[in-house]
């Protein structure tokens, strides 16, 4: 306001000489704006690209999510092999490894359980395992006469008629 009570107009605010002018500056944000529009990577060419790239992307992650398909009759875990363990839900070619590894370091599994022995196997793994595995009996001793090892009894050690030879 002025002395006399008349409002003064307005003034311009005082821009430097290394400033642009406040209208210059929106002018140039306009025309960054619409030149970014055109030239956009996600141009209308490109669109169905993207739309095929994205449809095969969760192609590929479905399939490789699909679960095994379990085998239809419950796997010995004292005779399978490592690419039929394979086959169970939840083990790779590892958990298949450590299966093998432990029969042959341990012996015959005598229950299914003793699956909870192997590192990677939990109580939840196992009972998700429980229906595609059995364990079978131990194998009867055999009944075959005993092979001979080169070894004989001393003469006079072995009662007449019996022989070592």
């Amino acid at each position: 306001m002025s002395r006399d009570g008349i409002l003064d107009p307005p003034r311009s605010p005082q821009i430097r000489p290394d400033q642009t002018p406040p209208s210059e500056v929106n002018q140039e944000m306009c025309e960054r704006a619409r030149s970014l529009r055109t030239t956009s990577s996600f141009s209308r060419a490109a669109h169905p690209r993207w739309i095929l790239l994205l449809i095969c992307f969760f192609a590929v992650v479905t399939i490789a999510s699909a679960k095994k398909k379990p085998p239809a009759t419950p796997l010995d875990l004292n005779t399978a092999t490592a690419d039929q363990l394979e086959q169970l839900p939840g083990i790779g070619p590892t958990a298949a490894q450590s299966i093998i590894n432990f029969r042959a370091k341990s012996g015959r599994f005598q229950r299914v359980e003793d699956l909870l022995a192997i590192r990677g196997i939990s109580q939840r793994k196992l009972d998700e395992l429980r229906p595609y595995v059995t364990v079978s009996a131990a194998a009867p001793a055999s009944t075959a006469p005993k092979k001979n090892l080169g070894f004989s009894a001393p003469k006079g050690s072995v009662p007449d008629g019996d022989s070592c030879d």
